[in-house]
């Protein structure tokens, strides 16, 4: 018999996946979250977003290897199918090739497009920019598409376009651990712009909020903290590790079985 080991208590077994990759890929990993997960199996079995198609754009915490410790949870409880299409470094705006503007344009048709946000576009002090940036408000000003919030915008409206029955989602930023900025709201460490990092995922909840589009905090996702850095990012503080994207993977399977957070 395969095991999940859970702290404090032994996972049921509506908990123990029988699908071989999902065995293969979760085998050994602590699962930390165990009510959310019994939650997210039970939600998804009469999810809208079962046996759909998915597209993931973003930098490159969206597009890891180690990602597949995550989706493989959708995978198996949503018979979902997911792509990847973010590229490392990239930001919604940042001025290298293939930003998440450029994935999406490139992308195929999906059923479900997960906007991940990334610490890019704060890393490489892209301006953070005004929810109405790239809007009919601005009369869809292509100056304002060299901001976060711009750039947003015609991601969002360019994957309406593109299939205007699609369901899009927005992943905010996680935390990270490089320095305090990454994981204290009101941190005194701006970038170029003056913005400290906190102040992009205010941002992005914006222009989710703006736009109607279901958006997940992953700043404050509570299996991310000061206390599971160690185990759950690699050493550069930014990256995650197989069990940190795992234990992420139990809130997204909540998250996109009922579109709404734990």
């Amino acid at each position: 018999m395969f095991f999940i080991s859970c702290i404090m208590e032994t996972c049921s077994d509506e908990t123990i996946p029988s699908s071989y990759l999902v065995k293969k890929k979760i085998q050994g990993l602590k699962c930390d979250s165990i009510e959310v997960l019994n939650s997210a199996i039970l939600e998804s079995k009469h999810s809208k977003n079962r046996n759909k198609s998915i597209g993931i754009f973003g930098g490159s915490i969206s597009m890891l290897l180690e990602i597949d410790y995550d989706i493989s949870l959708w995978e198996y409880y949503l018979s979902t199918t997911v792509k990847k299409y973010g590229k490392y470094g990239r930001g919604f705006a940042t001025t290298s090739g293939d930003n998440i503007m450029e994935q999406v344009d490139k992308a195929p048709i999906h059923d479900i497009y997960i906007l991940w946000c990334s610490t890019n576009d704060y890393a490489n002090s892209v301006p953070v920019g005004d929810i109405d940036d790239y809007t009919i408000k601005d009369g869809y000003d292509r100056t304002r598409l060299n901001t976060q919030c711009g750039a947003m915008n015609y991601c969002i409206k360019t994957l309406k376009e593109k299939n205007p029955e699609a369901q899009i989602y927005i992943f905010g930023s996680l935390k990270h651990f490089g320095d305090i900025g990454g994981y204290i709201k009101d941190a005194n460490m701006p970038n170029n712009t003056g913005k400290n990092f906190y102040s992009y995922v205010v941002k992005q909840k914006e222009v989710a909020e703006a736009n109607n589009i279901p958006f997940l905090n992953q700043f404050d996702l509570p299996c991310i903290n000061i206390n599971t850095k160690d185990r759950f990012y690699k050493p550069d503080n930014y990256h995650l590790t197989v069990d940190g994207y795992y234990n992420i993977g139990i809130y997204h399977l909540y998250f996109l079985a009922t579109e709404k957070e734990y």
